[in-house]
């Protein structure tokens, strides 16, 4: 990163060569504290470790092994709900598993959780759109006013068209039975 800094320093000093403020700048590059995000939050943690109360010895995990974390965590989880006999996650074992196993509904589990973590604010946008599947506030109204019945009846409409769009052109095809 300095690199670029001070490569960029350089040619603008070629096209001014007599700028002092550009000269004190590559003197000044030597003590700068450039970094990317990262390493300039984990400087900051690092130095006031006291004041957010985390131990002075922690430190950050590499991609593998906080992926590794998140697979046990969701793996203990499932355990204990298998254990706890709960009722509602019975229902989305039932829902979105099949006799293969609970694979997929923790692999997706974990993709809606990177996705919630991406947004700006995870826990407002969760508390936002969580209201969006509430079944029971969905069935006491017409299911084709809902967000989701629109979504479906618009799916259903463009399947609907593409598979009569395919007919016509069977229709037209002379292998088919078709006119000539």
């Amino acid at each position: 990163m300095k690199e670029k800094i001070l490569e960029a320093i350089y040619q603008k000093l070629e096209e001014n060569p007599e700028n002092k403020h550009l000269q004190k700048q590559i003197v000044l590059m030597n003590k700068a504290n450039i970094s990317t995000i990262h390493s300039f939050c984990l400087e900051i943690i690092r130095n006031h470790f006291y004041e957010i109360g985390i131990s002075p010895n922690f430190r950050m995990g590499d991609t593998s092994e906080l992926e590794l974390l998140k697979q046990e965590v969701i793996d203990d989880l499932f355990e204990s709900k298998y254990d706890e006999k709960d009722k509602a996650f019975e229902k989305i074992i039932e829902t979105y598993t099949s006799y293969r196993g609970d694979d997929n509904l923790k692999e997706l589990i974990l993709r809606i959780y990177e996705f919630i973590q991406s947004t700006p604010f995870p826990e407002e946008w969760l508390d936002i759109n969580q209201k969006k599947f509430k079944v029971k506030d969905i069935i006491k109204e017409d299911f084709s006013k809902t967000q989701w019945g629109k979504i479906l009846l618009e799916n259903l409409n463009q399947e609907s068209k593409r598979i009569l769009y395919r007919a016509e052109g069977f229709k037209k095809t002379p292998s088919y039975g078709g006119t000539r």
